[in-house]
């Protein structure tokens, strides 16, 4: 080969881009949205947990029964049962502002009591004195408030 043969047969093999040559185009219907991706992304998972399953079997573990969920709600509800199933502390702010208002009015005071109660008791907690789980006694069994010793110092001041 001479040196101008070897010249044109690199410049034509730099010119080449064997990236874009290798790579075969995905054809992704549109109506099916993103079907592709999850199909493979539920195929890996299956892999995956196919694998863990094996290993756990082979080196003796119990292997781990998981709850079935055929709807929406059913998977709402255990949510929030696990949402509020923690301690008091670690509870979102809207789920203790809940259950503060459910135990006002279990507590059946009057109209103008029950302002006064809520007003100081949501005052209380905006100043932070309701964080920790000696300030609210809260059965994580039940998700109920059972007692908020501050609150009831201040009905019997109220009396």
């Amino acid at each position: 080969m001479e040196y101008s043969e070897i010249k044109n047969a690199i410049e034509k093999f730099n010119r080449n881009n064997i990236v874009n040559e290798i790579a075969k185009p995905i054809y992704i219907d549109k109506r099916k949205g993103n079907r592709y991706e999850l199909d493979q992304f539920n195929w890996t998972m299956k892999c995956k947990n196919y694998r863990e399953k094996r290993r756990q079997e082979r080196l003796g573990f119990k292997v781990r029964k998981k709850e079935e969920v055929n709807s929406i709600d059913e998977i709402q509800n255990m949510m929030l049962k696990n949402e509020l199933s923690q301690s008091w502390s670690r509870l979102e702010k809207h789920h203790k502002l809940e259950n503060i208002n459910k135990f006002i009015s279990s507590l059946n005071l009057d109209k103008d009591i029950n302002k006064k109660v809520k007003i100081f008791i949501y005052t209380k907690y905006k100043a932070g004195k309701l964080k920790s789980n000696k300030s609210v006694i809260y059965d994580s069994v039940t998700c109920e408030i059972t007692n908020i010793p501050l609150l009831k110092e201040y009905i019997k001041t109220l009396s």
